[in-house]
C-alpha cells in the first residue's frame, strides 16, 4: 500500500512540474513552433499571421524568428520588410544563429528584388504599388475658398482703411484729404492671396502634393508611370 502510494505521489509531483514548465514557457516559442509548421506546407499567408500575432502581443522575439519571418516575407514578396528582419536576425545572432548559413542565401536572393523596388517608379520603397490620391484624385492639390477675402475675391484696401481716400494734418492743424493711389480710391483690392479666384490651392495633406498613396498590393514593376497618367489632372 505504501509502495502505490508513493508512486502516485511521485506521478502527481512529475505533472505539476511539467504543468509549471508550460506556464512559464515563452508563448513566443509555441506560436513559432505553429508558424514554421504552416512554412512547410508552403502556407506564408498563414505564417504571417502568426509571427504578426507575436509582434503585436509584445512576446520575447525567439532568436530564431526573424529569419523566419523574413523568409516568409520573401515569399510573399514583401522584400522590403524581409530585408529589416533579416538585419535583425544577424544583428542578435550575428554569425552563431542556427539559421546562418541560410539567412546568407536570403540575402543574396534579396538584392534583385530590392534593386528593382529602388528603380520603379510604380511604387514607395517598401514595393507597395501607388495608388491615386483618394482626396485629391490625383490632382496633387486640395481647392478651399480663400480664408483672406472669404471667397469674395476682393478686399478692404489696408492704406486707406477702405475710404479711398488718406486723410493728413497739415502743420495749421487742418485736415487734407488725398486720394489713394494704392486702391485708385476705390477703398477695395484684388485679393492678394488668391488674386481674385475666389479660391486658394494648396498641397493635398493625405498625399503630400504627390498625387498618388502606397496602397496594399505588391508592385510587379510593370506598367504605366502613374505621374504620366494622371497629369492631365494636375491644376
Amino acid at each position: 500500500m505504501n509502495k502505490y502510494l508513493l508512486l502516485l505521489i511521485l506521478f502527481l509531483g512529475m505533472q505539476s512540474g511539467i504543468a509549471q514548465v508550460r506556464l512559464t514557457q515563452n508563448p513566443a516559442d509555441r506560436l513559432l513552433e505553429q508558424a514554421v509548421q504552416k512554412m512547410q506546407v508552403a502556407d506564408y499567408e498563414g505564417a504571417n499571421e502568426i509571427f504578426r500575432d507575436i509582434l503585436n502581443k509584445g512576446y520575447n522575439i525567439p532568436a530564431e524568428m526573424p529569419y523566419y519571418f523574413a523568409e516568409t516575407l520573401y515569399m510573399i514578396k514583401q522584400y522590403f520588410n524581409s530585408k529589416n528582419f533579416l538585419d535583425k536576425y544577424f544583428e542578435i545572432n550575428e554569425t552563431n544563429g542556427d539559421n546562418y548559413e541560410k539567412a546568407l542565401e536570403l540575402n543574396n536572393l534579396l538584392k534583385a528584388p530590392l534593386l528593382s523596388i529602388s528603380n520603379c517608379k510604380l511604387c514607395d520603397t517598401k514595393g507597395y504599388l501607388y495608388e491615386i490620391c483618394g482626396t485629391c484624385k490625383g490632382a496633387k492639390e486640395s481647392t478651399q475658398t480663400c480664408n483672406l477675402c472669404r471667397g469674395i475675391g476682393i478686399i478692404s484696401c489696408t492704406t486707406c482703411s477702405g475710404k479711398g481716400v488718406i486723410t493728413k494734418v497739415n502743420a495749421l492743424g487742418i485736415k487734407e484729404f488725398y486720394e489713394c493711389t494704392r486702391c485708385e480710391s476705390k477703398g477695395r483690392l484684388t485679393c492678394t492671396k488668391c488674386e481674385g479666384s475666389k479660391l486658394i490651392f494648396t498641397a493635398c495633406m493625405n498625399c503630400g502634393g504627390a498625387g498618388k498613396v502606397a496602397g496594399t498590393s505588391i508592385c510587379t514593376h510593370e506598367g504605366a508611370d502613374l505621374d504620366h497618367d494622371h497629369e492631365g489632372h494636375q491644376h
